[in-house]
C-alpha cells in the first residue's frame, strides 16, 4: 500500500518521530522538491523515512561550514589545485559537490548528503 506524501505531510513525519529540529522549513522543502524530482525522473518509488533523512543527509548555513564538518581533513593531493595561500580561495561548493549532492536552500543554507563523504 503506497500513499503520497505532499510537502505539508512530509514536513509533519518528522515532527511525528521526533526530528522536527534537524532541518529548517527551507531544508526540508528543498529536500522535498528533490525526492519529488528524483522519482518523477527515475521512475522509482521511495519511502518516507525521516530517520535516515537524518542520518543521510545534513544541514550547513553555508558550504564553508559543510567542508569544515565533512572534509576538513580528507583533502588528497589532487585537492590542492584548489587551494591558495588562503584558506578563504577554497571554493566549497565546487569541493563538495565533486564528492557528494550538495542542495542549496531558499534562505541560503545547503543540504548535503553525508553518506559519501
Amino acid at each position: 500500500m503506497i500513499q503520497h506524501v505532499d510537502l505539508d505531510r512530509f514536513i509533519s513525519s518528522f515532527v511525528d518521530y521526533g526530528r522536527e529540529d534537524n532541518f529548517s522549513y527551507y531544508a526540508l522543502k528543498t529536500l522535498f522538491n528533490y525526492f519529488q524530482d528524483y522519482e518523477r525522473s527515475s521512475g522509482e518509488t521511495l519511502w518516507l523515512d525521516p530517520i535516515s533523512i537524518c542520518l543521510e543527509w545534513a544541514e550547513y548555513s553555508n558550504t564553508k561550514d559543510a567542508y569544515l564538518e565533512n572534509c576538513n581533513n580528507t583533502l588528497s593531493d589532487s585537492d590542492e589545485s584548489l587551494l591558495s595561500d588562503s584558506d578563504e580561495s577554497l571554493d566549497y561548493l565546487k569541493f563538495l559537490q565533486q564528492r557528494t549532492t550538495v542542495l542549496t536552500t531558499e534562505s541560503g543554507s545547503c543540504v548535503i548528503c553525508t553518506i559519501n563523504l
